[in-house]
């Protein structure tokens, strides 16, 4: 599934100053008590998720590694949403290829028996979404301000509010906007940084990071837009100082998920993530709890 990259290039005014606070304000809710939403894995291999979006269901993937909540244009249309008074960006995919956005103020969600709104989401024409049964990507990192719970052994995601403080923390963790990355390495000594992304299945890294730390290894005919070639390993994978013997990585041209953050070399995907419960007091704290149970 191509994933959603959104770079704020150029922003069509149809809604003068209103889109300007759309765009740069505060959109995210901090629930009045905790809230948990049951997730399920998909045929996929990615966490997926029942809700209602102005009503009508819908199944969302969870996905930390989008920049925003996203819903597909075709589910857009199927809730009767006005397109032509929306404001645009110019975004790309994981591929750094162009792609068109439109983004909407304010989207009703009902999941579990809560409510809330979701503010600031993207509207996408991508008919990978469609094709893997899904309706819109969920980023709670995007959504909630307090603390979160991300119990992906267990298929559970928690939202607290802002007053809940989580005291044992134990991993670093680098920050761009509301997205998170890991120290991560394919060998001793060669640390990158790696995207938390739950809508990767596999552990992606860099080509040329990759033949600069397996020597002899030969990826020149690898094509990082076919995702069903993997490089096989044979040595141990260190992702936030976990050791872990993952059977293949796959490869990028490019990590595009950062502007910002030179190191970043490579997504961390589902196949250490489900694994994992992470705990985080809010987006930006530079140390988040971490419990790899592989």
């Amino acid at each position: 599934m191509k994933k959603i990259v959104l770079s704020v290039v150029a922003v069509v005014f149809l809604l003068a100053g209103a889109a300007f606070i759309f765009l740069f304000g505060s959109f995210t809710v901090s629930p009045e008590k905790a809230i948990s939403f049951p997730l399920e894995q998909s045929s996929h291999n990615f966490l997926q998720m029942d809700a209602e979006l102005n009503g009508q269901p819908a199944k969302l993937m969870l996905d930390t590694g989008a920049t925003m909540n996203v819903i597909t244009l075709d589910f857009a249309r199927e809730l009767g949403i006005n397109l032509s008074f929306l404001p645009s960006l110019a975004g790309t995919d994981h591929l750094g290829q162009p792609m068109s956005v439109k983004l909407l103020p304010t989207l009703d969600m009902s999941m579990n028996g809560n409510d809330l709104t979701l503010y600031k989401v993207a509207i996408v024409d991508n008919t990978d979404m469609g094709g893997a049964g899904v309706h819109g990507v969920f980023n709670p990192l995007a959504t909630f301000s307090g603390p979160i719970e991300m119990d992906l052994k267990n298929n559970t995601l928690t939202a607290f509010p802002e007053t809940k403080v989580f005291d044992e923390l134990n991993t670093e963790a680098n920050w761009d906007g509301n997205v998170l990355f890991l120290a991560s390495s394919l060998t001793e000594g060669s640390e990158v940084l790696g995207l938390v992304d739950t809508g990767s299945y596999i552990t992606k890294y860099e080509k040329p990071y990759i033949e600069s730390v397996m020597l002899g290894v030969d990826v020149s005919n690898m094509d990082p837009a076919d995702f069903s070639q993997t490089l096989p390993l044979t040595q141990a994978v260190y992702i936030a100082g976990v050791e872990l013997d993952l059977e293949a990585v796959g490869l990028l041209n490019k990590a595009n998920h950062s502007q910002n953050i030179n190191a970043v070399k490579g997504y961390i995907g589902y196949d250490f993530l489900k694994d994992t419960l992470i705990r985080i007091n809010k987006v930006g704290d530079p140390r988040i709890y971490l419990d790899y149970q592989g």
